[in-house]
């Protein structure tokens, strides 16, 4: 943010000084004065970097912004189902939200040997949108699959959350008034 405010202030005081008083500094000179600025703001600043860009800006501005923390690490294992059980796993997403979205998943026997899969693309539509379309567009295969014992795994919380609650947003309701039942 400093560098939005302090580049533009350094290049208009140098046009000010080669306008009226017909002195100018050489452009070497000028980055120099915006390095010192950004790092001197920096120090006053809570900064964090977040990406390898930010990283190489730091350095070549010469700061030493705190490090974020690194997430903590969870193991994650995939569990086979019990006998007589398939295991779903499903996950939507868009590229941008709102994006190119899709919906996938893929059954799996309780050897883990995979028994069927989907994968639909949904159009211009949100990533909250995808994920819940992977869901029911699982559900209703599980059914025509004539599959009774199902047992459904995502990575997206909201979702477990509105299943477990019932709390289904309206634009599903009708899917969920159809799968409820099933479930």
């Amino acid at each position: 943010m400093a560098g939005l405010i302090l580049v533009p202030y350094q290049i208009w005081n140098e046009r000010n000084r080669r306008r009226f008083e017909g002195q100018g500094k050489n452009s070497i000179v000028i980055q120099h004065l915006i390095k010192v600025e950004l790092r001197d703001a920096s120090s006053l600043m809570k900064c964090l970097i977040k990406s390898v860009q930010d990283l190489l800006i730091a350095h070549q501005i010469g700061t030493n912004f705190p490090y974020t923390q690194a997430n903590r690490i969870i193991e994650i294992r995939w569990r086979k189902p019990n006998v007589n059980w398939v295991k779903l796993n499903i996950d939507g997403c868009s590229m941008g939200n709102p994006g190119h979205s899709s919906a996938a998943g893929i059954y799996r026997n309780s050897q883990g040997q995979p028994i069927g899969s989907f994968a639909q693309y949904l159009g211009i539509t949100t990533n909250h949108y995808a994920k819940f379309s992977a869901f029911f567009i699982g559900v209703q295969k599980a059914k025509e699959k004539n599959i009774n014992h199902l047992w459904i795994e995502c990575d997206a919380e909201v979702i477990v959350a509105a299943v477990k609650k019932e709390n289904i947003p309206w634009k599903f309701k009708q899917a969920w008034l159809g799968a409820a039942h099933y479930l």
